[in-house]
Formats: C-alpha cells, sequence, structure tokens
C-alpha cells in the first residue's frame, strides 16, 4: 500500500507538469519544448516527488527532527544561520501540515480548470476526471492520515519499519509576540496561575495584559515599581517601588486597596505566602518586613543583608524564606524570622532565586554572571553554571522541573536541561539587557522583559 501511494504521489506530479503545464506553456510560447528537456524534468521531478514523499512518512511516524535536518540541507547557509528560521520550518510542520496540503489541493483542481483549454483536456474529459478524482482522493487523504496517526488509529501504517531511536530533545522558544511600550525597564513580572493575566512592573507603573492577546486590561500610575508578586487566588497583587512603599491592588479591577508604609528605601523585592496570608518585601534599606497582607499590618522585620536585599523568594510549603544580598543567601524559617543558613559562594550581587515546585532545590542568579544551583535542604552547591556575560537578571525553573531559564545582559534567553545541567538552546532577544523572566503555570509560555520591551514566547520541544 505504501508503495502504490509513493508511485501514486510521483504520477500525480508527473501528469501536473506534462499533461496541464508543458502544453500551455508551448501553446504561449509557440513551439515545442525538446526531448531533452522533457527528460530532464521527468527525472527532477520523480526524484523531488520521491523525496517529498519521504519526509511525508518521516512526518507520519512523528520524527519531525529529521524532517527539520534534511531540509536545513537545502537551505543557504544565510538562513541556516537564523534559529527562528528553522524553528518556523518545525512549527510548520507540526500545525500546519493539514492546511498547507489542503491549499495545495485546492490550487490543483483550480489549475485544471484554469488550463481546461488546453486541447488535451478539452477533447479527453475521462482523463480530466480521472486526473481529478487521483489528486482529491490522494490529498484529501494524506491530512486523515496525518490526523489518525496522532490518535493512533491510523493501520495503514502497520507496515511501516519501526523508527529509528529518537533524538535527544532539547526545549527552545520561539517569538509568539513583542509589546513595545517604550515604558523604561521591566523588572517585575508575574502571570497568575490560570495563564491567563500578566502584571508587569516599570518605572513608569504598572501594565496588567491579557496574555493570550497581549492586550493591556489596566494601567496603573501610582508610583515606580521595581517588583510585583500575585496572590495565589489572583485576586490581588503586590507591588514594591522606588518610593519606599508597598501598594496592594484588587487585580480584578486594578483599583489600590491599601498602601504600606514601612521600609526605609526603595523596595526591590515582594512574595506573597502560598497561603495567600503574608507579605513579604525587601528594600536597600537591609531589611525584610513580613507583613500581614489582609490586614497590611506589619509582623516582624528582620536585619537581613548588608547594604540591600536584592531578591528574595518563598519555599511552595511556604515554611522557609530565601533572600539575596550583595554575595550571600541566607535562609530563615519564615514563621520563627530565625535563621538557619547562609550560603557563600557568589562574588556579587544576587539578583534573582528561584526553587523548584519539589521545594529541594534552589537556584540563583547573580551579577558574577553565573548561576549556581543549590540543595535547599542541606546548603550545598550542587553546581555552577556559567553563561551569561556581566549580570545573571533573572532565573526560573519550568514547572515540570526539567528545564532551567536564565537571562542576563548579553541579550539572550538561555534554555538549560536542569538534570544535566547542559545548555541546550541560545534564543535570542534584541540589543540590551533583559531584566525580568515569569514562566507560565502550564510550562508552555515565557515572558521576557527588558527595556521598553515585553516578548512573549512559546517554548517547544525540538
Amino acid at each position: 500500500m505504501l508503495l502504490l501511494k509513493s508511485i501514486v504521489f510521483c504520477i500525480v506530479s508527473q501528469v501536473l507538469v506534462f499533461v496541464i503545464l508543458l502544453p500551455t506553456i508551448e501553446k504561449v510560447i509557440n513551439q515545442k519544448i525538446n526531448i531533452t528537456i522533457r527528460i530532464i524534468l521527468s527525472l527532477i521531478l520523480w526524484f523531488t516527488s520521491l523525496w517529498i514523499y519521504a519526509q511525508r512518512i518521516l512526518f507520519i511516524r512523528g520524527e519531525t527532527d529529521e524532517i527539520k535536518n534534511n531540509i536545513s540541507f537545502l537551505i543557504p547557509e544565510y538562513f541556516k544561520s537564523d534559529h527562528n528560521f528553522l524553528n518556523a520550518i518545525q512549527l510548520s510542520l507540526q500545525y500546519n501540515t493539514p492546511l498547507l496540503i489542503f491549499s495545495i489541493f485546492l490550487l490543483l483542481i483550480i489549475s485544471i480548470f484554469l488550463y481546461s483549454k488546453v486541447k488535451y483536456f478539452r477533447k479527453n474529459l475521462i482523463t480530466k476526471l480521472i486526473f481529478m478524482v487521483i489528486v482529491s482522493y490522494y490529498l484529501y487523504n494524506v491530512p486523515f492520515n496525518i490526523i489518525d496517526i496522532h490518535n493512533k488509529k491510523d493501520a495503514s501504517l502497520s507496515n511501516l519499519p519501526n523508527p529509528s531511536p529518537p533524538r535527544k530533545k532539547i526545549m527552545t522558544a520561539t517569538l509568539v509576540k513583542n509589546l513595545n511600550s517604550g515604558r523604561g525597564s521591566y523588572y517585575g513580572l508575574d502571570i497568575t496561575p490560570d495563564g491567563k493575566t500578566l502584571v508587569s512592573g516599570n518605572k513608569r507603573g504598572i501594565e496588567i495584559l491579557d496574555l493570550q492577546t497581549g492586550e493591556p486590561k489596566f494601567t496603573l500610575t501610582k508610583h515606580s515599581v521595581l517588583s510585583v508578586a500575585i496572590s495565589p487566588d489572583s485576586k490581588t497583587f503586590v507591588s514594591g517601588g522606588q518610593d519606599k512603599t508597598i501598594n496592594i491592588w484588587n487585580l480584578q479591577t486594578g483599583k489600590l486597596k491599601s498602601t504600606l508604609v514601612g521600609h526605609d528605601d526603595e523596595v526591590l523585592s515582594v512574595a506573597i505566602t502560598p497561603d495567600g496570608k503574608s507579605l513579604v518585601s525587601g528594600s536597600v534599606d537591609d531589611t525584610i518586613k513580613i507583613w500581614n497582607l489582609q490586614t497590611g499590618k506589619l509582623k516582624f522585620t528582620l536585619p537581613a543583608h548588608l547594604r540591600i536585599v536584592r531578591s528574595l523568594l518563598i519555599s511552595p510549603d511556604g515554611k522557609t524564606l530565601v533572600t539575596g544580598g550583595v554575595d550571600i543567601i541566607k535562609i530563615w524559617n519564615l514563621q520563627t524570622g530565625k535563621l538557619k543558613a547562609t550560603l557563600t559562594g557568589h562574588s556579587n550581587t544576587i539578583f534573582s532565586l528561584a526553587i523548584s515546585l519539589d521545594g529541594k532545590t534552589l537556584v540563583s542568579g547573580s551579577c558574577d554572571g553565573t548561576i549556581k544551583i543549590w540543595n535547599l535542604q542541606t546548603g550545598e552547591l550542587k553546581s555552577t553554571l556559567s553563561g551569561h556575560q556581566n549580570c545573571t537578571w533573572s532565573v526560573a525553573i519550568s514547572p515540570n522541573g526539567k528545564t532551567l531559564f536564565s537571562i542576563g545582559d548579553d541579550s539572550y534567553i538561555k534554555i538549560w536541561n536542569f538534570q544535566t545541567r547542559e545548555l541546550e538552546s541560545n534564543v535570542y532577544t534584541h540589543p540590551g539587557s533583559v531584566f525580568s523572566l515569569s514562566i507560565s503555570p502550564d510550562g508552555n509560555t515565557l515572558v521576557s522583559g527588558d527595556y521598553g520591551n515585553i516578548s512573549i514566547w512559546r517554548l517547544f520541544s525540538q
């Protein structure tokens, strides 16, 4: 059956060219095309048709990475250097093939009628009909084969040999949308637990965006924002400002609920506990403050770091607080405020922290250019990743715990295999630093913020 379909595919290509196109060309130029050109063209068509059909078989077997490699041999070096171009090829293969084939089907049918004045077709209605039936059946059948193979219902493929061992898949990203606001550097980004809304903060205020469409819901200009955090119930978010205050907002209406005053300098980092009851803030005034989020009352203050508290994060179980200062990381008991451990190893300010969902692993990004991975329970340094030039501004761990994302001064989003610590992808953003990063709860969308831009990325394996 497979061989028969391959032969039919080649015949259809031959008929299209030699029965429809060439007679039309000869009629236009008013002379016969010599036999040598016809033979060469025929051989090219046979080989091309077989190659295309081979790619179709690979696609049905799910080996899209093999197709991408095959296609890359045909692409000039100029395009090969563009990683996003090859990513676009893969996405087209994954999502657009049925639509593409259906479009070809329509074009072929239309071409039959456009060239129906050619003498051969005008006098031989049966041939015309047979050709239409072959093309219609074959091209109509292809999309359903593709759909069915994903549903594992295509018995006609049972005679295919077993696919070759799958290549090691790597995670990468492609740009979905770039939102240029010109509002300055985006230092704070957070996505709601349902993955539908993005809260972003910059020195001109706050933007609340629909993550699916990129359309703004609210633009708030109460203060210059350096950090944001969303409550677990998605009803409230908080912002830490350059004006030393913390503002608590209604996420549905964009209305200001209350303002917390207590820090003596800029509020660089904020976080909400998993139960939604407490708020933690870190400031340039060296302190950490823990607040009651419902009442706005200050519960206690910790003199945490010398000179600055640049980053902080709460563990998924809500029991542990991790803070980053000029060159050290401190781990605290959040209920009692007691210091549990001090982690040393970085040689510059720790700008970002991330904790795996199982609460066992801590990741820190520093302006010494490194990313360090720690055992959160023991404080042991497990590994150091060197990838960014100058500062590593933000790090994030995928919800499934398999991938680590980092950004810095070098204009790239770096995607790491969190298990092997290997760099899998370098995704170019644009010239300049990228300051903030947030990943959606389903692990499919990544958002980055830089000077004046918010970029939305689709994550996929290849």
